[in-house]
């Protein structure tokens, strides 16, 4: 099959689009209306892994603790599931479910609250098809929620300033003034959502778009005391899987800590986008676990289109080879 960019694009625009309806939640749940600032101090987990009544455990997209005893769970799907997906969208409704129960692994307060909301967060051109299911779910075990659950829309506008709009179409919040105001609609500009630098959520980013990042914001930082090769034509960097991931956690995106949360991005995805370089001949393996020689050059042109091609025909091949070989392709073979 020929490279199609504009499929890679809809799907950044898709992921970039989620990572911003994220920030403008977890912004509109900070903003304290009588100080009219965002108050930092209310706890933030995206990808925090907290423990249900019976042992097992779930990772929500999103976990914000609003007061010292209420907080917030978000599942955030930017593409609701198309209308004849059912189980895929019942599969939605199933994984929401298992929010409702009294969670554990919350801050402060050995990690107890005494109840939260559960949200559903999709792009407003699916929510009325959210609704709508739901409300189909009637009498159902994964229809019937204890805990409120509310369902949100979210759109960008562009005018003179570029705005995502979060509206709630369903359901309530233990704070009703705060419910009331996302029922009106709460426009949050761009510009504050983009002065965040988040550039990743708790799901895997297109690996081009991983490229990308690390050719334009992270590897030119790591030149800085490096020498170029003339020879080679390019300047060698050594990094290592875990600074890489660190450093992209710090600046674009959700850092790990000793509270519960686990960091994103994961250490797993960064890996699989430095083991991509290396078979692009683009990178090679360094001295120890995890450590990578990057071969670093400017590359003339859409650097994006240029990633998002050479990963388009490493796997083409691949899946060739894969054919010759008699099998099947698996996950393993992307890695």
């Amino acid at each position: 099959m020929p490279y199609e960019h504009a499929s890679l694009l809809r799907e950044i625009n898709t992921y970039e689009d989620t990572v911003w309806a994220i920030v403008a939640f977890i912004l509109e749940c900070r903003w304290n209306p009588d100080g009219q600032r965002i108050d930092e101090t209310i706890p933030v987990g995206v990808g925090r892994v907290f423990r249900k009544t019976d042992g097992s455990d779930v990772t929500p997209d999103l976990a914000i603790q609003r007061r010292a005893t209420q907080g917030v769970v978000a599942e955030v799907k930017a593409a609701f599931p198309p209308e004849q997906a059912i189980d895929r969208r019942d599969e939605v409704f199933r994984q929401l479910k298992t929010y409702d129960d009294d969670l554990l692994r919350w801050w402060g307060n050995n990690g107890q609250i005494e109840r939260h909301d559960i949200v559903l967060l999709t792009h407003d051109t699916h929510v009325v098809e959210a609704c709508d299911h739901l409300n189909g779910l009637t009498g159902r075990d994964i229809g019937t929620f204890e805990r409120n659950l509310a369902i949100l829309g979210f759109y960008r506008t562009d005018q003179r300033e570029t705005f995502i709009t979060l509206r709630k179409h369903s359901g309530e919040f233990l704070d009703p003034q705060f419910g009331a105001k996302l029922r009106r609609g709460v426009p949050i500009k761009v510009v504050h959502i983009e002065a965040q630098q988040k550039k990743f959520y708790d799901s895997r980013p297109p690996i081009p778009y991983v490229l990308w990042l690390l050719w334009h914001l992270i590897f030119p930082i790591y030149t800085e005391g490096c020498s170029r090769d003339a020879r080679k034509g390019y300047t060698p960097i050594e990094v290592t899987k875990d600074r890489v991931t660190g450093d992209l956690q710090r600046f674009y995106g959700f850092e790990p800590d000793d509270t519960g949360n686990r960091g994103t991005p994961r250490s797993e995805w960064v890996q699989e986008a430095l083991e991509v370089l290396v078979s692009l001949h683009m990178a090679h393996h360094g001295t120890g676990q995890g450590a990578y020689v990057i071969r670093y050059k400017g590359i003339k042109g859409d650097t994006l289109e240029r990633f998002g091609r050479l990963f388009h025909e490493r796997d083409e091949i691949r899946q060739r080879q894969t054919r010759r070989r008699g099998r099947q392709p698996t996950l393993f073979d992307n890695i």
